[in-house]
């Protein structure tokens, strides 16, 4: 019963492929496998190479897929980068904020994006700049790599977007002249309004003799006066101090200064959510390439990251075929060795066609489980669309279903021993598992009597 390979529809794809979405392999026996072989750790490996955490958290959620053709044009666009990056060469990926909500919300007419909304969508058509203009350049040396290219929107958006906001999402004075004369004016009404509370200030209390100040309580500005104060101002109380014996007093006098500051404030707070709304609009009939060039940002930044992967493990694009079919690993090294004190002991391993079983034996510690494991993670890795820490010539089958019996299976919450639980997984991985799936069983058996251990191994 061979996989038959199944062209993926059109759309987009969870895993960033323009070719369409690859259905992942998620039955229950592979999803147990796959934390069994620590793929999750792996990936995390992966994901260290992304620019951005986007990217970087796509990487951590990718899972196996059967689709042969979208494994092979994912390896073969990886290769194309990895072949840039050993010959001195990049390809650029930008960290992206996340736009996604924004952008939900932007296609409601009459929604208006608040100023960091707009100021993360500004850096991401930065970014897409970036991008596309790096991915233009490697057209020809990278050509599966270029199909991710998005246009831009128009230039002037972009423009209009740096004229009006600052990196923190603060719309500019340059946003508009009228924002601009706003601000001025409630600078001016700020600095009578003080120069007014000063003056009142400096009239209750005698010159250098307190120092108090003009301060702001509830939004309106106010001065300090002792509570005792025999002679103290009309106004209104906003506020006393924690020890109850000092008041702040809006002087009477000083109510109309602050609210011509206030009026001059709404003024400005009109301004500024007109420009917003002004800003919301100019991007709203945008939104379709906003949305396709923040795709390809994340697209190249976890192709990059993939790549960097390949070229820093010595990885090389392994040959694909249907399951079942010969498995051939050369130079192979378990991921999760890569990169620490020891050396790894990379290792060959060839299955040829009718080859069904492989049996190790060893003794302990001798590395039994650990190449158990790795050859099922050079699959489920490319299957993900990753490029395995194997050499040149490596050929492997592409699996529709993983399945593995690794460690101790025991189980208190179900009364299960160790061996019960052992029997448990085998009956579900004989009753499941067919001529394209990766079996992995480790020390079978375990948990009972050597004899009787062996004869359910001998059966299954």
């Amino acid at each position: 019963m061979t996989s038959p390979e199944v062209s993926a529809p059109d759309g987009v794809s969870r895993h960033g492929d323009l070719a369409g979405t690859p259905s992942a392999l998620d039955d229950a026996l592979t999803t147990d496998a796959l934390d069994t072989i620590e793929l999750d750790a792996v990936l995390a490996i992966v994901a260290g190479h992304a620019a951005g955490e986007l990217a970087a958290a796509r990487l951590r959620a990718r899972r196996p897929t059967g689709e042969l053709p979208w494994i092979r044009r994912e390896l073969a666009r990886v290769g194309e980068i990895a072949a840039l990056f050993r010959r001195g060469d990049a390809l650029a990926a930008e960290p992206v904020p996340d736009i996604a909500r924004a952008l939900a919300r932007a296609r409601i007419d009459g929604s208006v994006l608040d100023g960091l909304e707009l100021a993360r969508v500004r850096r991401v058509l930065a970014a897409a700049r970036t991008v596309r203009d790096d991915l233009v350049r490697v057209r020809e040396l990278a050509p599966l790599a270029a199909e991710l290219l998005a246009d831009l929107p128009p230039r002037p958006i972009e423009r209009r977007l740096e004229q009006s906001l600052d990196d923190d999402g603060n719309v500019l004075d340059s946003a508009s002249p009228a924002l601009a004369a706003a601000r001025k004016e409630v600078h001016a009404a700020r600095q009578r309004l003080v120069r007014r509370l000063e003056s009142v200030l400096r009239s209750i209390e005698p010159a250098g003799g307190s120092d108090a100040a003009v301060t702001v309580r509830g939004g309106r500005y106010v001065i300090p006066v002792r509570r005792d104060l025999r002679h103290r101002p009309g106004g209104i109380i906003h506020d006393e101090s924690s020890s109850q014996g000092t008041l702040f007093i809006e002087p009477s006098e000083a109510v109309e200064y602050g609210n011509a500051l206030r009026e001059a404030e709404v003024a400005e707070e009109r301004e500024t959510l007109r420009v917003l709304r002004e800003l919301t609009e100019l991007l709203r009939p945008e939104l379709p390439a906003v949305r396709a060039v923040f795709e390809m940002c994340l697209r190249v930044d976890e192709l990059v990251a993939r790549a960097r992967y390949a070229t820093g493990s010595a990885g090389e694009v392994p040959e694909l075929a249907p399951a079942p079919g010969p498995l051939h690993i050369v130079d192979g090294r378990h991921p999760l060795l890569l990169g620490g004190e020891s050396a790894v002991i990379p290792f060959d391993l060839t299955l040829d066609e009718g080859e069904r079983t492989l049996l190790v034996s060893g003794p302990n510690t001798g590395g039994k489980t650990v190449l158990l494991k790795a050859v099922a993670l050079f699959a489920a890795m490319a299957q993900c669309g990753i490029v395995p820490p194997v050499g040149p010539g490596t050929r492997l089958p592409v699996f529709s279903r993983f399945a593995a019996d690794i460690g101790d299976r025991q189980s208190i919450a179900a009364s299960l021993s160790t061996f019960s639980a052992h029997v448990r997984t085998l009956g579900a991985i004989l009753a499941e598992a067919d001529d394209a799936s990766l079996v992995l069983l480790d020390e079978v058996g375990s948990g009972t009597d050597p004899a009787e251990g062996a004869a359910l191994a001998a059966a299954a």
